[in-house]
Protein backbone atom coordinates (compact mmCIF):
# COMPACT_ATOMS: atom_id res chain seq x y z
CA UNK A 1 0.00 0.00 0.00
CA UNK A 2 0.72 3.57 -0.91
CA UNK A 3 0.56 6.53 1.40
CA UNK A 4 0.55 9.82 -0.38
CA UNK A 5 0.52 13.46 2.20
CA UNK A 6 -1.53 15.70 0.38
CA UNK A 7 -1.08 18.74 2.28
CA UNK A 8 2.82 18.94 1.71
CA UNK A 9 3.58 22.63 2.87
CA UNK A 10 3.87 25.10 0.36
CA UNK A 11 4.89 28.97 0.62
CA UNK A 12 1.75 31.28 0.25
CA UNK A 13 3.10 33.11 -2.86
CA UNK A 14 4.02 29.40 -4.76
CA UNK A 15 0.61 28.13 -3.95
CA UNK A 16 -0.88 31.99 -5.24
CA UNK A 17 1.38 31.23 -8.08
CA UNK A 18 -0.29 27.76 -9.11
CA UNK A 19 -4.05 29.16 -8.38
CA UNK A 20 -3.66 32.27 -10.26
CA UNK A 21 -2.21 30.38 -13.26
CA UNK A 22 -5.04 27.41 -13.89
CA UNK A 23 -6.52 28.45 -17.14
CA UNK A 24 -9.34 26.33 -17.06
CA UNK A 25 -12.58 28.31 -16.52
CA UNK A 26 -14.46 24.86 -15.50
CA UNK A 27 -12.09 24.04 -12.82
CA UNK A 28 -12.46 24.46 -9.20
CA UNK A 29 -12.83 27.96 -7.43
CA UNK A 30 -14.71 29.57 -4.58
CA UNK A 31 -18.08 28.89 -6.11
CA UNK A 32 -17.84 25.38 -6.52
CA UNK A 33 -19.86 22.95 -4.33
CA UNK A 34 -17.27 20.48 -3.20
CA UNK A 35 -17.90 17.31 -1.49
CA UNK A 36 -16.04 14.21 -0.06
CA UNK A 37 -15.92 11.23 -2.02
CA UNK A 38 -18.12 8.72 -0.33
CA UNK A 39 -16.28 5.45 -1.70
CA UNK A 40 -13.14 6.78 0.62
CA UNK A 41 -12.31 5.41 4.06
CA UNK A 42 -11.84 7.57 6.25
CA UNK A 43 -10.77 7.76 9.95
CA UNK A 44 -9.54 10.01 12.73
CA UNK A 45 -6.30 9.17 14.30
CA UNK A 46 -5.74 12.39 17.08
CA UNK A 47 -5.69 15.18 15.11
CA UNK A 48 -5.06 14.23 11.71
CA UNK A 49 -7.12 12.19 9.15
CA UNK A 50 -5.89 9.34 7.02
CA UNK A 51 -7.70 7.84 4.05
CA UNK A 52 -8.14 5.13 2.26
CA UNK A 53 -8.69 4.73 -1.38
CA UNK A 54 -9.55 0.78 -1.14
CA UNK A 55 -9.92 0.43 -5.35
CA UNK A 56 -6.43 2.08 -5.90
CA UNK A 57 -4.68 1.12 -2.55
CA UNK A 58 -3.55 3.94 -1.67
CA UNK A 59 -3.86 5.64 1.53
CA UNK A 60 -3.60 9.78 2.31
CA UNK A 61 -2.91 11.32 5.20
CA UNK A 62 -4.33 15.21 6.46
CA UNK A 63 -2.76 17.66 8.75
CA UNK A 64 -4.83 19.14 11.49
CA UNK A 65 -5.82 22.34 9.13
CA UNK A 66 -6.39 19.66 6.45
CA UNK A 67 -8.45 17.54 8.43
CA UNK A 68 -10.43 20.94 9.30
CA UNK A 69 -11.01 21.00 5.61
CA UNK A 70 -12.71 17.60 5.52
CA UNK A 71 -14.77 18.15 8.41
CA UNK A 72 -16.13 21.34 6.78
CA UNK A 73 -17.01 18.96 3.26
CA UNK A 74 -18.79 16.18 5.62
CA UNK A 75 -21.97 17.12 3.20
CA UNK A 76 -21.95 19.44 0.07
CA UNK A 77 -19.88 22.81 0.85
CA UNK A 78 -19.28 25.50 -1.23
CA UNK A 79 -15.78 26.45 -1.63
CA UNK A 80 -16.10 30.45 -0.28
CA UNK A 81 -18.32 29.33 2.82
CA UNK A 82 -15.60 26.47 3.97
CA UNK A 83 -13.09 29.30 3.46
CA UNK A 84 -15.28 31.73 5.41
CA UNK A 85 -15.04 28.89 8.44
CA UNK A 86 -11.69 29.04 8.33
CA UNK A 87 -11.13 32.68 8.28
CA UNK A 88 -13.07 32.21 11.44
CA UNK A 89 -10.93 29.70 13.11
CA UNK A 90 -7.19 30.94 11.83
CA UNK A 91 -5.15 33.76 11.69
CA UNK A 92 -4.78 34.02 8.01
CA UNK A 93 -5.73 36.69 5.12
CA UNK A 94 -8.78 35.86 3.28
CA UNK A 95 -6.25 35.51 -0.04
CA UNK A 96 -3.69 33.18 1.68
CA UNK A 97 -6.41 30.91 3.02
CA UNK A 98 -8.57 31.01 -0.09
CA UNK A 99 -5.20 30.24 -2.37
CA UNK A 100 -4.58 27.35 0.05
CA UNK A 101 -7.92 25.68 0.32
CA UNK A 102 -8.12 25.68 -3.57
CA UNK A 103 -4.67 24.13 -4.21
CA UNK A 104 -5.39 21.63 -1.25
CA UNK A 105 -8.84 20.70 -2.57
CA UNK A 106 -7.09 20.62 -6.10
CA UNK A 107 -4.71 17.95 -5.03
CA UNK A 108 -7.48 16.02 -3.16
CA UNK A 109 -10.07 15.94 -6.08
CA UNK A 110 -6.54 15.12 -8.74
CA UNK A 111 -6.75 12.09 -6.27
CA UNK A 112 -9.82 11.31 -6.41
CA UNK A 113 -11.07 11.98 -2.36
CA UNK A 114 -13.26 15.16 -3.29
CA UNK A 115 -16.35 15.52 -5.98
CA UNK A 116 -17.65 19.04 -7.44
CA UNK A 117 -21.56 19.18 -7.40
CA UNK A 118 -23.16 21.45 -9.40
CA UNK A 119 -23.43 24.79 -7.99
CA UNK A 120 -25.92 25.53 -5.51
CA UNK A 121 -28.20 28.63 -6.00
Amino acid sequence: MHRTDVTTATTPATTLAAVSASPDPGSLGLDSVIRRNPDILATKIGAEVMMLDVSAGTCFGLNPVGTRIWDGIETATRVRDLCEDLLARFRVTPEVCQAEVLTLLRRMQAKGLVLIDAPQD
